[in-house]
């Protein structure tokens, strides 16, 4: 019999500990659709099939195939852990919470600057970031429902 430990990491997370790795519980769908679109998106921009993405990742091509179905009513109760997730991440050369963001475009999905980009915003100072923030916000309000965003002449 396996033991489970409930962990509170934050107040809208829960993570099960158990002797097979932490588990990713009451993931919410969104996030389980995000998961599994972009692993499926970033195998196919890469060429690979499922065992191609398990022999680089060893993570199993059955565990892979799971994932890329975690938004079907019937993989509900499956929770991925975190250690797959990272494997896979790192097969694709991308950060593990990348594969959990929903609607990123592919040219940032599979790329490093997505990762840099956070990484520069945590770098800077409150201002530059409340700045940033600031115009992001301006851009996402004026942005039309395609997707692509509307340049504001300056005068």
């Amino acid at each position: 019999m396996t033991a489970t430990v409930a962990i509170n990491c934050s107040p809208f997370k829960q993570y099960f500990a158990s002797r097979n790795g932490y588990h990713l519980c009451g993931m919410e769908t969104k996030t389980r659709g995000a998961v599994a679109s972009n692993i499926k998106r970033l195998r196919k921009l890469h060429g690979w099939s499922q065992v191609e993405l398990f022999k680089r990742s060893g993570v199993a091509q059955r565990t892979i195939s799971n994932l890329e179905w975690l938004d079907h009513p019937e993989k509900e109760d499956y929770s991925p852990t975190l250690e797959n997730l990272e494997k896979i991440a790192i097969a694709f050369g991308v950060e593990a919470w990348q594969l959990m963001l929903p609607n990123v475009p592919e040219t940032l999905l599979d790329s490093k600057r997505l990762g840099k980009m956070v990484q520069s915003f945590l770098e800077v100072d409150e201002a530059t970031r409340a700045d940033l923030t600031r115009n992001a916000e301006e851009a996402f309000v004026h942005r039309p429902r395609g997707g692509t965003t509307k340049r504001r002449r300056a005068g």
